[in-house]
């Protein structure tokens, strides 16, 4: 009835909750959390399940994809950029992400505009399925707090954001915007 009673409480456990989401890993310090997901979920993911249903998948490609994504979540994806510093071609690159996005690591949000064939082409972000998969590669001090805010987009399954010159939303599902902060103010834009 009254949530204040427990706001100090959430405030002491909220960080960890943040990395310790499973129930058999709870009680754990965070170095074993780390490495049980990067091991039991990420590279398992990359290294043996999607080899075991895809061909000529390239673990390689695909850590070095997470590690892009993970480390920057909401990264604008520039496929041709992307492709020409990795050494690969757009093809096989635009396999790869497919590859994580329905392995669920990462979820591509596009940028809404009057029409959905635009807005599937132009301007995607990328961003981790869940915020817990940034700990599989990086500590906590390495992403940037707004940034990993941002990653609540997998719970609310936003497929959207918009974006008009340096105005930009970060979510929109259906007609309801919604900007993420690590502020505890919402700035004005007029």
């Amino acid at each position: 009835d009254n949530p204040s009673v427990w706001k100090n409480d959430v405030k002491l456990v909220f960080e960890d909750y943040l990395i310790k989401l499973l129930p058999e890993i709870v009680e754990w310090s965070e170095q074993p959390v780390r490495e049980y997901i990067r091991s039991n979920v990420v590279e398992k993911v990359v290294r043996k399940d999607l080899p075991e249903i895809f061909e000529n998948v390239n673990s390689s490609l695909l850590m070095n994809l997470l590690e892009i994504f993970y480390s920057e979540p909401g990264t604008i994806l520039n496929l041709d950029s992307l492709s020409s510093n990795l050494k690969v071609s757009k093809k096989t690159l635009i396999e790869h992400i497919n590859y994580l996005e329905n392995s669920y690591l990462i979820r591509v949000v596009r940028n809404l505009r009057s029409s959905l064939l635009v807005a599937s082409r132009k301007l995607r972000k990328v961003y981790p399925y869940h915020w817990s998969l940034i700990y599989s590669l990086f500590n906590r001090e390495e992403v940037e707090t707004g940034k990993f805010y941002e990653c609540v987009v997998s719970l609310l399954d936003a497929k959207y954001y918009w974006r008009d010159g340096d105005k930009e939303i970060d979510f929109i599902i259906g007609k309801l915007p919604i900007e993420v902060k690590a502020l505890r103010k919402v700035y004005d834009w007029n």
